[in-house]
C-alpha cells in the first residue's frame, strides 16, 4: 500500500461533495458561494444547501469561493448580467443600479462611475443629461453659433463639452434680469431700458 494513497480531504472553498466515496468535488452552481477559510469541517462542504445564493446584483467568482460586484461604470439593475451604465447615468456600487446624474450634473460617456460637476456658470435643465445645457442665474444662454455678443454688453463662458450648437453662458446685460435656465429670448428687461429686438441682449 501506497501511505496516503486513500486519505480523504475536506473539499476547497466553493466546492462540496454529495456522495460516500467522492473522486473528487465540485463547484457550488453558479450565483452561489462557499466561503470556508479553516476548512476544518468537512460537514460545511457535503450537501448542496451549503452552497450560498449571492445578494441581489453579485455574481459568484468562478471558483465559487465568494460573489463580487459589478466593475465600475457597470450595473446589474436587478438581474444577473453587468452591464454599461449609459450616458446621462453613473453606476451606484452599492446598490449596483444605474442612476440619472443629477441635475447640475452631466456625463456624455457610456459606463461611468460619476458624473461631472457642470462649470460655473452652467447648468442642466434636467436630470439624465449628457451635456450642460443651461445657465445659472444672472447669466443666460446664448445660441447663436459662437455664443459671443458685444463685450461692452456682455462676458460669455464659451461651452465646449459636445453638444454641437457652440451655445455659451453669457453675462445678464444692464438693465435686465435673468433667472436659472434664462435664454436670449427669455431675458426681463427692467423698467426704464427696452431691448433692440426679442433675440438681442442689449
Amino acid at each position: 500500500d501506497v501511505p496516503g494513497l486513500f486519505e480523504c480531504h475536506i473539499c476547497p472553498e466553493g466546492q462540496i461533495s454529495t456522495s460516500t466515496g467522492s473522486l473528487q468535488c465540485e463547484l457550488c452552481p453558479e450565483g452561489k458561494f462557499l466561503s470556508d477559510l479553516d476548512l476544518s469541517n468537512a460537514q460545511r462542504h457535503d450537501a448542496a444547501s451549503d452552497c450560498i445564493e449571492c445578494a441581489t446584483s453579485t455574481f459568484s467568482l468562478p471558483s465559487r469561493a465568494k460573489c463580487i460586484g459589478c466593475e465600475p461604470g457597470f450595473a446589474a439593475n436587478g438581474g444577473r448580467d453587468c452591464v454599461a451604465c449609459p450616458a446621462g447615468k453613473h453606476a451606484d456600487s452599492r446598490l449596483s443600479v444605474c442612476l440619472d446624474c443629477a441635475v447640475g450634473k452631466y456625463i456624455a460617456q457610456n459606463a461611468s462611475a460619476a458624473c461631472d460637476l457642470c462649470d460655473f456658470p452652467r447648468f442642466t435643465l434636467r436630470e439624465g443629461s449628457l451635456y450642460c445645457d443651461a445657465c445659472r442665474e444672472r447669466y443666460y444662454l446664448s445660441t447663436t453659433w459662437n455664443g459671443k455678443f458685444d463685450k461692452d454688453y456682455t462676458s460669455c463662458s464659451m461651452h465646449e463639452d459636445g453638444n454641437g450648437e457652440g451655445n455659451a453662458c453669457c453675462s445678464c446685460p444692464e438693465g435686465a434680469a435673468c433667472t436659472e435656465q434664462s435664454t436670449v429670448e427669455t431675458i426681463e428687461v427692467q423698467p426704464g431700458f427696452y431691448r433692440h429686438g426679442p433675440s438681442s441682449p442689449q
